[in-house]
């Protein structure tokens, strides 16, 4: 064999054995990339509520989230806002997750009725190869007596502090799941 024969032997097999690990490098460098949360997204929690959920960068790693439920809390609740929240980034695929609602309890629900700063956190964990669910492990759910006009009545009222300041009733931890709206 001439010498320019074996040298394009040689680069076929160096070929033949760097593409495809090289290809293999680029798919697995792919699968730590950073997710991302924006979008609309739907889903369940432990707690049996259903939620649909938008997810709006803020810039610096940190997310606005606002969650709107059905029958959440029915019977419990008479009226209640949205959980209002955000998302702060912890890892390529992983976020913490704090959100507030204020609701007002049905008397007939066996908690003292009047208006309650609900809270919860956790972990979020994007998972699936396009970043298209997440799961919430929600660690600290809970509710606070809410006096909205305590400031205007009582100069010495302090509001509580959610994540904070301990739950006045405290509903433990629970999962949630939820898969984004597909893009067009």
């Amino acid at each position: 064999m001439t010498k320019r024969t074996l040298m394009g032997a040689a680069a076929v097999v160096a070929l033949l054995v760097l593409l495809p690990g090289s290809s293999q490098e680029r798919n697995q460098a792919a699968s730590r990339q950073a997710c991302h949360p924006e979008g609309t997204w739907f889903g369940a929690n432990t707690f049996g509520n259903t939620y649909v959920i938008r997810v709006v960068s803020v810039g610096g790693g940190r997310y606005s989230a606002v969650a709107d439920g059905w029958n959440v809390f029915v019977p419990l609740t008479l009226e209640r806002t949205s959980f209002h929240g955000e998302l702060v980034r912890t890892g390529p695929r992983s976020f913490w997750l704090r959100q507030i609602a204020i609701f007002a309890i049905n008397p007939d629900s066996g908690y003292p009725p009047g208006l309650y700063l609900l809270g919860a956190e956790g972990e979020v964990t994007m998972t699936g190869a396009s970043c298209d669910h997440f799961e919430v492990a929600f660690d600290n759910v809970g509710a606070h007596f809410w006096e909205p006009f305590g400031p205007f009545y009582d100069p010495d009222f302090v509001w509580p502090v959610p994540f904070v300041d301990e739950f006045d009733i405290d509903f433990g931890s629970g999962v949630a799941r939820y898969a984004r709206m597909p893009e067009y």
